[in-house]
């Protein structure tokens, strides 16, 4: 991706493609540089890539415990997608990093009223006692 980028300075998908694959490497800061260059670009992005951006930058955010701007994202991410078990429950992790039990325990609530069968919602959920 380093290449293309090289090359392509303003190549959006490698931008988000290498966010990806610095984030399999816990290059967490590496990961939110190419994000925010994404949402910065006056490109128009999908609702796919506009969901993988906000996605990477609230668990690079989390992961640093940066957990206000993990929690912006996510929410953003949320809207795009209320569907993802993942958004759920990282925005519980952000919530429950900022001490804001109730709102950890209401994501991870959701989790299981979206999907009963949500090991990880009542796991989240039963964590918090």
């Amino acid at each position: 991706f380093d290449k293309v980028i090289e090359n392509e300075p303003k190549h959006i998908q490698a931008h988000i493609l290498r966010s990806k694959a610095k984030y399999g490497l816990k290059d967490y800061n590496g990961t939110i540089n190419d994000c925010m260059f994404v949402l910065n670009s006056e490109s128009t992005l999908n609702n796919q890539d506009r969901f993988t951006v906000n996605w990477n930058l609230g668990v690079c955010n989390n992961s640093l415990r940066n957990f206000e701007n993990a929690k912006m994202f996510l929410k953003k991410a949320k809207v795009i997608n209320p569907l993802d078990m993942g958004v759920y429950e990282n925005l519980g992790y952000s919530f429950w990093g900022l001490n804001q039990l109730d709102s950890a325990l209401t994501e991870f609530s959701s989790m299981i009223k979206i999907d009963s069968k949500n090991k990880k919602g009542y796991r989240d959920s039963q964590s918090l006692f």
